[in-house]
């Protein structure tokens, strides 16, 4: 899917963790903590996509927490990032990977 998107175009899918990563044995966090919020995706330039598994961390005041993972097109390398060196790396995209992330939540406010 991220494969085919246009260079900047981002995408979520609410409540859905990836599972291509079970198969690479890449977890989910766990519950009672934390609850799946769902999965962005975005193609941020030529070579990259970038997919991030969003959660509630209810011992956290934040509104969402993210797993970021940024995937070489070229090499097929998976590497997993702090979300805020993906915001350091891509500035523009920082409201869709460190935002609140407002359509998880029913909202359509960025």
């Amino acid at each position: 899917m991220i494969t085919q998107a246009k260079v900047g175009a981002t995408n979520y899918d609410a409540g859905v963790y990836p599972q291509v990563f079970g198969e690479l044995g890449i977890n989910p966090r766990t519950s009672p903590r934390n609850e799946l919020l769902g999965t962005t995706f975005t193609r941020p330039d030529d070579r990259h996509g970038v997919i991030c598994n969003s959660y509630v961390d209810h011992q956290d005041d934040a509104p969402a927490n993210d797993d970021p993972f940024l995937f070489d097109f070229d090499s097929g390398k998976l590497e997993q990032l702090r979300p805020d060196a993906l915001t350091r790396r891509f500035p523009e995209y920082g409201p869709f990977h460190h935002g609140t992330k407002p359509y998880f939540f029913g909202t359509d406010e960025t």
